[in-house]
């Protein structure tokens, strides 16, 4: 079984909108974060996925409200959309996407910050991440999408696993904000004695 047309076209579109320039922009984010030090480490967590074109999306909880993210481990950077969700802007980058016609095409990238970031049992405070128009994404998979979560959240973990038939993401053991604990914590209250 080979990839077909569509399946090329799909995987270029998001490589297009994820990998031109997010490098760049992404660190450029990723300057003002503090180093992340390894701490005591925490047990896996499970995300329901909804599976559309192939293309694994992630359901998660952004300031307090369900949303749908696409899961990329090809993508750098986490990415907010910005047409979906309304975030304060710290900083605005602006570069441009080369195409094949050597024109390139403008693109305004933000730099926001999330209060909260449910993924499964647990919450991620005060995130810093790039925001940006994802319409053409959106398009192409017929469904609204609220952002991707990209390399720079998902490597906190030791392993991830996409069951596409069971339609969930398991992330392994980790301590996803370094050993500081006002910055993540389980999402579900703890059983009391």
């Amino acid at each position: 079984m080979g990839i077909n047309h569509k399946t090329i076209r799909r995987l270029w579109l998001l490589g297009a909108l994820c990998l031109f320039d997010v490098s760049i922009v992404g660190a450029q984010a990723q300057d003002s974060k503090k180093p992340q030090q390894k701490g005591a480490l925490a047990p896996t967590a499970s995300i329901e996925l909804t599976i559309n074109r192939g293309i694994a999306l992630a359901h998660v909880v952004v300031d307090g409200k369900p949303r749908l993210f696409i899961v990329d481990s090809g993508s750098e950077t986490t990415i907010i959309n910005s047409d979906r969700i309304d975030l304060p802007t710290k900083r605005i980058f602006r570069s441009g996407i080369s195409t094949l016609s050597a024109s390139a095409i403008p693109v305004v990238w933000k730099v926001v910050n999330l209060h909260s970031l449910k993924l499964g049992q647990f919450e991620i405070r005060d995130l810093e991440v790039m925001s940006r128009s994802m319409a053409v994404i959106e398009d192409e998979l017929k469904t609204e999408v609220d952002g991707i979560l990209g390399v720079d959240l998902l490597k906190a973990w030791d392993s991830l696993q996409l069951d596409y038939r069971g339609k969930v993401l398991t992330l392994g053991s980790c301590n996803p904000c370094g050993s500081d604990p006002d910055r993540v914590r389980p999402a579900l209250p703890a059983a009391r004695n």
